[in-house]
C-alpha cells in the first residue's frame, strides 16, 4: 500500500501494527515530506486491516485503523490533517 502525504506538515513518522493470533509484526516509515508518497509492505492478508499511527512535525498526531475488509491489491492512503 502506499501513503501519500496530503498535508502541508512534514511526516515525522508513520506506524503500523498489524497481525493474526499468531503473530504481531510493527513497520516505521520515516520522513515524508508534503506531496510525497511512501509504499509499504505487509505480510498479512489484504482485509485484515492494521492500526496506523502518524506523527507530524510539530507534534500533530493522527491514529486509525485502515483497510479493515478492504481487499484491494494496492491501495492509496490519503493522509492530511
Amino acid at each position: 500500500m502506499t501513503f501519500h502525504n496530503s498535508s502541508e506538515q512534514m511526516i515525522e513518522s508513520i506506524k503500523l501494527d498489524f497481525g493474526s493470533a499468531d503473530t504481531q509484526s510493527s513497520i516505521r516509515a520515516l520522513r515524508i515530506p508534503p506531496g510525497q508518497e511512501r509504499t509499504l509492505l505487509l505480510n498479512h492478508q489484504p482485509g485484515m486491516g492494521f492500526n496506523v499511527q502518524v506523527n507530524y512535525k510539530g507534534g500533530m498526531e493522527q491514529s486509525f485503523c485502515a483497510l479493515r475488509g478492504d481487499k484491494e491489491k494496492d491501495p492509496v492512503i490519503d493522509l492530511k490533517i
